[in-house]
Formats: C-alpha cells, structure tokens, sequence
C-alpha cells in the first residue's frame, strides 16, 4: 500500500506524463478489448441453443462434378428426415428470401421479415418459447399451417409484450393466422432481423417448382444422437443419399452428404479476418506499449539521483525495482480502465460498421469475459513495459549516479535501448501499415471495378407483389405494366425499368437449355443464370446493347419468345457466328433478339455470369426491383415513385429504398469493414511510432545539450547540428522500416483472400508506406533538430 500510494503520489506530480501514457495505453488497451469481444462471441463462444456441439449442417454432394456443399430439395430433405439414422431430428429453411407474410391495417402495410422452417426447426435448435409454444411437425402441413411465432422484438414493437397474445387471431396475407408463441430474443436463425416464424409448406408450388429433386433450395441443419460423431453422421447420411440416387433420376450423381458443424458454417469465412483484426490491434498495442516503456525509461533516468539517494539510505535493489514495477501496473491499470470506456463505444460502432456482414452481431457485448481480458492486458502490459526501466534500476552504479546526477547524464547503454525500442516501434509499425495500404489499394480497385452498367444517378426500389391481390400470373404481369407507365410519367423520372434480380443481390436462379444449331459437348445441354426483365430495363441501367436489340413492351404472353443473352454467353455459344436470330431450346423455342454488355451480378469482388434475359411480360416473378433512373435526390424521387405505385395498389408493401451505389457497396462491406479498421489501427500505430522517434530524439537533444553547446562554442554551424540530429532520427528510422519490411512480407500472405486486384507483396504499396513512414519519422525528428540547433552555446555551458 506504501508504494501504491507513492506511486499514485509520482503521477500525480507529473501530469503531462501520465495523460500522455494513460491515453497510449488507452487506445491500445480499449481497441484490443473491443477486438476481442467480437472474437470471443463470434468464434470462441457456443451457440446460445441447447447442446450446440451436436448442432451440424448438412448439404447435398456430387464427387463427380466436385460440388461437396449444395443446397438440399425438398423431397429428398423429406426422405431424410425419414430415413435418417443417427440424427435426432433435421430442420430447414430456404437459402433465398421469399416474399414476407403481409401486414396490412394500422399504419403503413408492412412485409414481415418471415422465417419459413420446418416443423422440427425449435426442437431440433433446442428452443424453448417465452410465451406459449413453438412450431411443431403437426403445424408444417397443409390445413394446419396458419400459425406464426412472433419475435421478441416483434411481440414487444407491434403487440406492446402483451402476454395475452398467445392463441390470438392475427391477419396476414388476408387471412387469419394463430399466434401460438413468442421466441426467445437470443434465436437468430435463418437471420437475426425475422419477425414471424412460419411453416415451411406456406411457400407453395407458384413460387418455386420444389416439388423436383434437381431443385436444390433448402439449408438444412441437423441435430447429432449422442455419442455420434460427424463422420459417422456424414457416412449414415452418404447411405441414405445413396439410396435415394439409385430411387430416382433426378438425384443422378448426388451421392454423398457433407455435415459440418454449425457454429463453423454460420461463421464462414469470417474467422480468419477477426483473427487478423485481433492480431493487428496486438500489434499496435505492441506500439503503445513499446512508447511506454520508453518514456518511462526516460523518466526513471531522470530519477537517477533520486534513485541514487535511496539506494545510499537503505533501499535494496529489490525494493526499488518493486516501486518502479508498482508504478508501472498503476498506470496501465489506469489506461485500461479507460480504455474499457473506450470499448464500450468503439464496439458499437465496429458492429455498425459491420452491418449485416458479421455473423452472431446480436450475442456481441462487452461481458465479464472482455472486462476480465482488459484486466489481465492492464496488468500484463504493466509488468511487460515496466520491466526495463526496473532492470536499469537493478543494474546501474548507484555511486555514478550521485556524482553525476546533478548533470542528468544518460549512460550509452540507455541511448541504446531506447534507440533499439524506437525502431522495434517501427517495425511492427510497418507490418500494420502495408497491411492497411495493401487493403485500402484493394478498395480502391474494387470501387472503381466497371460493373457493367453506369451506377451514377440510379434509384432503386425494391417489393415483392402480393399474391394475395393478384393470385394469377396475368394478374401481377397487368400490375407490372401499370406500374411501369405509371413511375415513367412521374416528374424527374428520366427511364425505369424492373429486374426480379438485382445485380450485387446474389447469383439469383439458374436455368438449363440446349442450343439445336451447337449441341453441348458433353451432350448434357448448358447452363446458365437467367434474369425477367422489363422493356427498357437495359436503357435504365445504362447496359450496353451490342448487337440486335432490347426488349419492346410488345415482348409479352402470347407472343413469340424472345431472349436477349450477354456477351460472354454469346462468345461461348456462338464464337464465329451472329447470336441474334439464333434460338434456344428451353422448354420452347426461344430467339435470341440482342446481345448486351457483360454485367457483375454477383458484386464487385466476382467476374461477370453468362445470363440469358427474358422479358418479364412472358417469363414474370413477383420479385421486383425496381431502377430509376433521375438527377433528383434518391429520397425524393423514390418518395414520388412509392407514392405512385400505392395509387395502383393502397397496401402495396415495400422492402428496400437505396441508391444502386449503395447495392454494389454491400457487395464489398466485408472488405470495407476490415479496411476501415485496419486503416484506423494503422493510423494509430504510424502516429505512436511518430511519438516515439519524436520522444528519443528529443531527449537525446536534452542530454547532449553540454555537447553541442561545445560544439557551437568551437564553430559548428546551425545547419550542421540540424543536419547531424536528423541524421541520427533517420539512421535509427532506416534500421526499424528495414526490418519491418521483412516482417512485412512474410506477414501480409494472410490477408490473400481478402485482396482484390493487387498482390499480397505489392512492390508499389511497401515502397509507398517505407517512403511515408520515413517521412513522418524524420519529420518527427525535425522539431527537436530546430530546438538544438536555435541553442546558445553560452547559456548551455553557464548551465552546465
């Protein structure tokens, strides 16, 4: 407690000190907390269901065409929850959104975010409702199936937490549906935003042909027997897929079934970004922790005849290293109680930054778990940087220090370790910031990627059309053609067209098809990505037509079917020939009309898919995106497009509004977000380094002041003492860039995956962040350099 309170008592008296160092070890302290907070929920943490680790997915598998993880069909995930032996029960949703159960009444209509899963999708998760019960198999099955399970957020929004809302009527879709329970708030499967949990079998055959085996539309999970390992699960499953392949056509070569554990798949990919984030912030604690441990050598060699004096009345070399170790941990005790502060928001903001890219965002805070690793850096970090300032205290000549503690003199072996602190400072530095360029450069080429049509100045709105209001085809296909003559005549609305596929909203549906005039070579036909469109679509996007022509609104249900391919499809089709006026077999004869410019579907990251369009007066799906194209603020043309559509149709809902900037964007949130905090974590370590070159440049300046003043006294010039303080920033600077180049390039191959357009050991990003951070370190050795060479020598050597 004596050197607790002498220690507190020694911060205090030197205040400039201990904000500075407090506010280093914060930011370090705080981003390593926040970082592993995300880790910590996100990879290390179970699944907040009931015996996570028998919690498995399970995907169907052709060796032959080397798919190993493909969506389930309907009918064969049927037989398996029959067949299969050695599971306890399977569920499953679909891969892809489908229309929400529809709100109408109070307010604004409203689409739910709707989960459809299979009877056994909460027995299988192991979740227990908070009110009333949960979904069971009895449910899924047509006459039965009007029930719904409300979201905790739903039930407490739209129903004020109503306890008495279980065995209510609601009206969806008009008709009445029977509220049977309330989910727990930690359940956020298939996504983490549902409002309405609701059978399976309500998604029926006029949205997506599941009753066939080639339909490949489910995610399915599944939970283990006890004692029953993934390896025999998978060979069990293998059996049963086996089986149904020899059953039926459709499953030909679909053999096998991969089961992998939940909690990996939920995670993907992400795993190793959070890793690297982890490892980054390490690092600049590193940095803040290396500025530290130099600046408190520089304050313990300023204490040298204290340290002296003590020594000479009794204090033994134990005691003092205690007291200085003591002083240590109290101050980054006190740089991690901020830096949890600090944690607290920084998090909130690295979740928001995320968006929906970040699996498990829900279960992410700041629990006794990050609190306990903020401690236990707090008192690591501590012992970790006051270990040098207490090994000096052990080994220096407490005689030398009496004589020469007047003068504040420094021993060589000091200047050494501090100048060796500096450039170990800027090595890791150099790490962190080729990362940041390397991905920031990465960016870049991302964002200025063409992605096959001109994104400026393009709305877009996106819905789903009710079945409920127009239960037949020609019913929505009428509703499409008002709605597009309607939103053209609106005021500043230059073009519009509609897509039941946007691009940067994923891969979307596949289609097969023969060429009669150029059969396949395996003679199995072609496949290829397929897009309903309406006329004038392409001119709203700005897609080029290369050859032939675009869709005309004449193109309907009665005509003669017509398609209109891109380019790379055309080259592959048709590579010495004209694609227009060629025809595919598709179920009917369809003729190729035009050819348009090669579009990235997929995002910004993917090459561009081989599509065939299809009008969407012949081939619709209630699935609408809707393209504006308009100078006028997206906000208020979309406002003006809305409020027209709701003349068609009053209880019209609506799902997305946003820019086709924004659409493209989310392609490369991921790759924003690490970016982003790679970018901040570097910014933080180049400025710490830049302190630091800074710090030991200046105090060398201080303890050869008697030098120079010398120096000057016998003729050196203001030039050549500058000349000669820079010299040394920069020499100390060369010797920690050299080696963290090295450091560099053995280090940044993690971040491949994440690249785009630019190698991990791109010559170009290392030369521009060597030539920066040699910037910046003798630029921080310049304001020490100008304060030695503006001495007078005279008052120097009256000090001395």
């Amino acid at each position: 407690m004596t050197d607790l309170r002498f220690a507190i008592r020694q911060l205090k008296r030197s205040p400039g000190f201990t904000i500075v160092a407090v506010t280093t070890l914060a930011l370090g302290i705080g981003g390593s907390s926040a970082v592993f907070s995300i880790v910590k929920n996100v990879l290390l943490s179970p699944l907040p269901y009931e015996e996570p680790s028998q919690l498995v997915s399970l995907f169907q598998a052709n060796p032959g065409e080397a798919i190993t993880q493909a969506p389930v069909a309907l009918p064969n995930f049927k037989d398996w929850e029959e067949d299969a032996e050695m599971m306890d029960g399977l569920a499953a949703w679909p891969l892809f959104s489908f229309s929400g159960l529809l709100m109408t009444g109070d307010g604004e209509p409203r689409e739910l975010e709707t989960g459809y899963v299979s009877g056994d999708f909460f027995r299988v998760l192991g979740v227990r409702p908070s009110l009333g019960r949960v979904m069971s198999r009895e449910d899924d099955v047509e006459g039965n199936n009007r029930v719904i399970v409300l979201s905790d957020a739903m039930w407490r929004d739209r129903f004020g937490a109503d306890s008495n809302v279980v065995g209510q009527s609601v009206t969806l879709d008009e008709q009445p549906f029977l509220v049977i329970g309330v989910a727990p708030r930690t359940l956020a499967l298939p996504n983490p935003n549902i409002d309405v949990w609701a059978p399976l079998s309500l998604i029926d055959s006029t949205r997506i042909s599941h009753q066939y085996r080639f339909v490949r539309w489910l995610v399915t999970i599944g939970r283990l027997d006890e004692d029953v390992s993934i390896e025999q699960a998978a060979a069990g499953m293998t059996t049963v897929a086996s089986r149904l392949e020899a059953a039926f056509s459709q499953n030909e070569g679909w053999t096998d079934v991969t089961v992998v554990p939940l909690r990996e798949e939920l995670v993907g990919d992400t795993s190793s970004i959070l890793w690297v984030l982890l490892g980054t912030m390490g690092l600049v604690l590193a940095i803040s922790s290396t500025n530290v441990a130099s600046l408190l050598l520089a304050r313990a060699t300023g204490r040298e005849r204290e340290l002296a004096v003590r020594n000479a009345l009794g204090a033994g070399t134990s005691r003092l290293v205690k007291q200085l170790l003591v002083e240590s941990v109290v101050l980054s005790f006190v740089g991690g109680t901020v830096g949890v502060i600090l944690a607290f928001v920084g998090l909130d903001w690295m979740i928001s930054l995320a968006g929906d890219r970040l699996p498990r965002a829900g279960e992410i805070r700041m629990d006794a778990w990050a609190l306990g690793f903020a401690a236990a850096l707090s008192i690591l970090t501590g012992l970790a940087f006051g270990t040098l300032p207490a090994w000096w205290a052990a080994h220096r000549d407490a005689q030398a220090g009496l004589k020469e503690g007047a003068r504040g003199s420094a021993s060589g072996r000091i200047q050494w370790l501090r100048g060796a602190l500096v450039a170990s400072e800027l090595a890791v530095a150099v790490t962190v910031v080729v990362a940041a360029g390397l991905l920031i450069n990465s960016l870049s080429r991302l964002y200025s990627t063409d992605p096959g049509f001109d994104r400026e100045n393009l709305h877009v709105l996106e819905f789903v059309i009710p079945t409920t209001y127009y239960p037949e085809r020609s019913d929505y296909r009428a509703f499409y053609e008002q709605m597009l003559t309607r939103v053209a005549s609106v005021p500043g609305v230059q073009s519009v067209g509609a897509t039941h596929g946007l691009p940067g909203r994923g891969s979307g549906e596949g289609t097969g098809f023969e060429v009669p005039s150029r059969p396949s070579p395996d003679g199995e036909g072609y496949e290829t990505l397929w897009r309903s469109i309406s006329w004038n679509y392409f001119q709203a996007m700005g897609i080029r037509v290369i050859a032939g022509r675009e869709f005309e609104r004449a193109d309907r249900s009665g005509s003669s079917h017509v398609a209109v391919i891109n380019r790379s499809l055309a080259e592959r089709l048709f590579p010495n020939d004209d694609a227009v006026g060629q025809f595919l077999d598709m179920g009917v004869d369809v003729e190729i009309v035009g050819v348009v410019g090669d579009v990235k579907h997929r995002g910004l990251r993917t090459d561009a898919e081989d599509v065939v369009y299809r009008p969407m007066l012949q081939h619709s799906r209630i699935g609408v995106g809707l393209v504006v194209r308009s100078a006028m603020p997206g906000t208020q043309i979309l406002s003006s497009v809305r409020d027209a559509i709701r003349e068609l149709n009053p209880n019209q809902p609506f799902t997305r509004m946003s820019s086709m900037q924004d659409v493209m964007g989310e392609t490369v949130s991921q790759t924003r977000f690490v970016t982003t905090l790679l970018g901040l974590f570097a910014a933080l370590g180049l400025a710490l380094a830049a302190v630091g070159v800074y710090g030991v440049i200046s105090y060398t300046v201080t303890q050869r002041k008697r030098e120079i003043g010398i120096r000057m006294a016998f003729g050196a010039r203001a030039t050549d003492i500058l000349r000669a303080v820079v010299g040394g920033g920069t020499r100390l600077s060369l010797i920690g860039l050299t080696i963290g180049a090295f450091g560099a390039l053995a280090s940044t191959r993690v971040l491949e995956s994440q690249l785009f357009g630019v190698s991990a050991n791109d010559p170009v990003t290392f030369v521009a962040v060597l030539l920066v951070l040699l910037v910046v370190a003798t630029a921080a050795s310049v304001i020490p350099a100008l304060r030695a060479a503006r001495m007078d020598p005279a008052v120097v050597l009256k000090e001395e």
